[in-house]
């Protein structure tokens, strides 16, 4: 699937995606960058601040082995 970015810097998540993760308007994100590769990751925003700072980490642990 192709997206555009737009003049404002937002990126468009298609349908059939946003479908089959349930993903709703609202919905909260962390957002890694690495080399040329962006991951969102869907985070509740109602945990507690160690729990995202854990959840962060572990993204970039898993991208840099990625890539």
């Amino acid at each position: 699937m192709l997206t555009t970015l737009s003049g404002k810097g937002q990126v468009v998540i298609p349908q059939a995606i946003r479908e089959k993760l349930n993903l709703k308007i609202g919905d909260n994100f962390i957002v890694a960058a690495k080399s040329n590769v962006i991951v969102l990751k869907r985070i509740n925003i109602n945990s507690n601040f160690e729990d995202i700072f854990r959840l962060i980490k572990k993204t970039a642990k898993n991208m840099e082995r990625k890539l």
